[in-house]
Parts: structure tokens; C-alpha cells; sequence
């Protein structure tokens, strides 16, 4: 799955190497996979429902029995840069957390807001370019993504109270 948020751009697959519970999130930049990695820590910061670990320098979430820190992959010799497997579960939390922040109602000008404020210190190209690929991908969908299916409707066939209401269906 495709997945642009204001965290970042991800796909998402079912290749965890790790463990059979884990999905395999995969970015073209390490600032999205921070994002939502320090996301789910810090919900289980303050959530009494997750169990939030830190051992010296280290933190993370337990999950499962097992501590994830988030830990990232570079240069897994793909076209997506960066790597990170996830708990399922943890997964579900972000995108649930991600889902619960949605307050705007224009996506491009939320990224362009959010991200000018994120990258505000680094090189102002960084934003222009993401927003350019987010307008490029929007044209893209828009001028590509098929408007109209033509689906073969099965006959309908009322019934009701077990026994078939042939006159109800010559009418749909």
C-alpha cells in the first residue's frame, strides 16, 4: 500500500523479515520513518493502554512481549532507500493516531504548512520538492486514475419471508 500522510511518503508490505507479525514500511527518506516511529512513542508515553520502555539512551514500545525501537534499515539495495519493521499492532496505532489529526480539508496546503515548520531549518528545497511531487502525483491521478467502470449488475430477486415476490422484481 501507497501511503502519503504528513508524516511522510511510505509503502507498506507484508515482507517483515523479522517476525510474522510485523509489517515491512519502506521509505525513500529516513524523516518519514522517524515520524512515525517517534509517533507511536510518544502515544505509548502517555497511553495506559501501552507499555512505554526506555533503557539508557535507547527507547521504544513494548508489543507482544517483544521492545520495538523502530529501528531502521539504509540501503537495502531497492528502489526505497529506507526500512523499518513494525509490529502490526503498532502499525494500526499510527495510522489510527494519524487518522485522528486529520483537521484540515486541503491536503497540499497542509503538507506546504506542516512541512515548512518541520524542514524550516534545512535547505528550503527539501519542501519544494516534496510539494512538487505531491501536485505531479495529484495530475497524475487525475488525469490517469479510470472515472467510470462499467460493472454487470446479477438479476435481483426479492424475497420475502422465505418465498419469492416475483412481482417486486420485475420493477428493479
Amino acid at each position: 500500500m501507497w501511503l502519503t500522510t504528513l508524516d511522510g511518503m511510505y509503502s507498506i508490505v507484508d515482507k517483515a523479515v523479522e517476525r510474522p507479525d510485523h509489517l515491512l514500511v519502506r521509505a525513500r527518506d529516513e524523516v518519514s520513518l522517524i515520524n512515525m516511529r517517534n509517533r507511536v512513542v510518544d502515544f505509548a508515553k502517555g497511553a495506559r493502554e501501552s507499555v512505554y520502555v526506555k533503557t539508557g539512551p535507547t527507547d521504544g514500545v513494548m508489543c507482544r512481549g517483544h521492545f520495538w525501537t523502530g529501528k531502521r534499515l539504509h540501503g537495502a539495495g531497492t528502489d526505497y532507500e529506507w526500512r523499518m519493521e513494525i509490529p502490526i499492532d503498532l502499525f494500526i496505532n499510527w495510522f489510527t493516531l494519524v487518522s485522528a489529526d486529520l483537521r484540515y480539508d486541503n491536503f497540499k496546503s497542509e503538507c506546504e504548512h506542516q512541512w515548512s515548520q518541520e524542514f524550516r531549518h534545512c535547505n528550503p528545497s527539501v519542501v519544494e520538492e516534496r510539494l512538487h511531487t505531491l501536485h505531479r502525483m495529484w495530475h497524475i491521478w487525475n488525469e490517469l486514475w479510470p472515472k467510470e467502470y462499467v460493472f454487470e449488475r446479477p438479476a435481483l430477486r426479492m424475497v420475502e419471508g422465505g418465498v419469492s415476490n416475483e412481482p417486486y422484481t420485475n420493477r428493479v
